[in-house]
């Protein structure tokens, strides 16, 4: 549901492909959602050599302008959480549908939730990025 109600909103149509976020179904931790985890540090800002990539002032969240993007996928290459995209010849990602989180509203079980980053803290993801991690080795 959050990948069509993303997509809808972004592109109008219901096709989960088109979504700026996705579902990655794992047998024994059922799904884990692929969206941007703003890193503290975040690599993809400081690659993006068009500076399309930015830390938004009011809730810290790393947003891309599409249109400043050329398309270098630089970003892609450096997202440890696969969360850029890439549409025909520029790069995408959440961007929270500014600040109104459609697929965290309409997730039944509240497994997307924003909040503030301060809150969010290097715990969450680090335990985030080891899941993903043990979840390779298998």
């Amino acid at each position: 549901m959050c990948e069509l109600v993303c997509s809808y909103s972004k592109m109008g149509i219901f096709n989960p492909e088109d979504s700026r976020i996705s579902t990655i179904e794992r047998d024994m931790e059922g799904s884990v959602h692929i969206i941007c985890r703003n890193c503290e540090e975040a690599p993809c800002i400081d690659a993006c050599p068009a500076g399309a990539l930015y830390r938004r002032i009011e809730d810290h969240f790393v947003v891309l302008n599409e249109t400043k993007c050329v398309g270098c996928n630089m970003c892609v290459m450096l997202c440890p959480f696969n969360a850029i995209g890439i549409e025909d010849h520029y790069n995408v990602k959440c961007d929270t549908c500014c600040g109104a989180e459609k697929c965290a509203q309409i997730c039944e079980r509240g497994a997307i939730e924003f909040m503030d980053y301060s809150k969010a803290g290097k715990s969450k993801r680090r335990e985030y990025m080891k899941r993903l991690l043990s979840e390779q080795e298998i």
